[in-house]
């Protein structure tokens, strides 16, 4: 259902869901994981899809 992709070297991240819409909770979950991991999450940028 999600994906959670970075290149550390590169310093990139992605967060990645199959449907438009991501339960908040997974994704504070990621974004959490993300950070445990040393990621910049401040950088992090929401798309809204439709």
């Amino acid at each position: 259902q999600w994906a959670l992709v970075g290149s550390k070297s590169e310093n990139f991240l992605w967060i990645l869901s199959r449907t438009s819409k991501m339960d908040p909770a997974v994704y504070n979950n990621l974004v959490n994981k993300a950070k445990d991991s040393g990621y910049d999450i401040s950088r992090l940028e929401k798309v809204i899809h439709k």
